[in-house]
């Protein structure tokens, strides 16, 4: 029979031969989930060189049961969730761990009713896709359990967010959509988004009033819909109302996310306004592009499925190694020009 070599173990995961060198060194340059994954793999392939105590190891994890992980979000889950759990799961194919997805309703935020799996500590991590009260991330925390964020409350108190968090960058995009705007002659500016709701969207409002100041045009927040809801998005009623109540429309709009954008492109569409002529929006998420439609709208496009991976493997190092520092992770984002602008 052949023997196993280092290659057929990395062809078999399709992993680089000098990853699997490492990990069968006991490398600290490879993560301890991957690690484990790697010396089962060689292990199960017959790898001759793998020292006995390591193989008691290892052999004792292989018997040992799946790692379960919670996935909780609130009940407006959307397209946009929807492709982090893609990624989410992708990873969890090629390891041992398992996922279960549960959704929040409000009467569980309010009355901090967590998963009953949750509660009785029936799993081994948590990933969060939505933002919770501080009341019910604190009820998380008494659990006790690895738990990584996508996003986080606007106002944390680190000493007691206990957690990892991912977020996407805001700030940096908005910042040079609305640059990009200026230097093709865009000067009458709004934003409209809930800037109280998470750390995501303030900072979407810190680079759209940067950008602003750095090009010496004036903020006006008579032309800015900043209004606390206490929930994701604001509905279209909502929107109108608001805009009707402006003394003077802004002619370019940042919106937090695009079903804000979409609303706003509909009013001025009614309104009888030429878009981008006499006015333009632009959006956050680029969600139409996930959903297949043809979209008009510009945006900031976020890679959804390797935001989900990388969550994932967040909470797998996470449950591996509880003593490391807590981390914040921001993953990068891209403008999507398009005609709305």
């Amino acid at each position: 029979m052949k023997k196993v070599s280092i290659k057929d173990i990395a062809q078999e995961m399709n992993l680089s031969r000098n990853t699997v060198s490492k990990a069968l060194q006991g490398s600290d340059e490879v993560a301890p989930h991957t690690r484990e994954r790697i010396l089962k793999k060689a292990l199960s392939m017959g790898y001759a060189k793998i020292p006995e105590e390591i193989k008691n190891e290892i052999g004792g994890l292989m018997l040992s049961e799946n790692k379960k992980i919670a996935i909780i979000a609130k009940r407006e889950i959307c397209e946009f969730w929807n492709r982090i759990v893609f990624g989410i799961t992708d990873v969890l194919d090629k390891t041992d761990y398992s996922c279960m997805l549960y959704f929040i309703s409000s009467e569980d935020e309010r009355d901090l009713v967590l998963p009953k799996e949750i509660q009785n500590k029936k799993v081994d991590g948590i990933i969060s896709l939505s933002v919770f009260s501080d009341a019910y991330n604190e009820k998380i925390f008494e659990c006790g359990m690895p738990t990584v964020f996508y996003d986080a409350p606007v106002h944390i108190r680190h000493e007691k967010f206990l957690a990892d968090v991912v977020i996407v960058d805001g700030y940096s995009s908005v910042y040079r959509l609305v640059s990009e705007l200026v230097s093709k002659g865009r000067k009458n500016f709004g934003f409209i988004g809930d800037i109280h709701y998470c750390r995501t969207i303030r900072d979407r409002w810190r680079g759209f009033k940067d950008a602003l100041e750095e090009h010496g045009i004036p903020l006006d927040l008579e032309k800015c819909i900043l209004k606390h809801e206490g929930v994701l998005y604001y509905n279209s009623e909502s929107i109108t109302h608001w805009l009707d109540e402006l003394k003077e429309l802004p002619d370019t709009v940042i919106c937090a996310n695009d079903d804000i954008a979409i609303e706003v492109l509909k009013y001025f569409e009614g309104k009888g306004f030429s878009v981008p002529k006499e006015k333009a929006v632009a959006g956050f998420d680029d969600k139409l592009n996930f959903i297949g439609k043809n979209p008009m709208l510009t945006t900031v496009h976020v890679d959804n499925e390797y935001l989900g991976k990388r969550m994932l493997e967040l909470i797998m190092e996470r449950i591996q190694n509880r003593e490391k520092p807590y981390e914040t992770i921001c993953i990068n984002t891209s403008i999507i020009y398009r005609h709305s602008t």
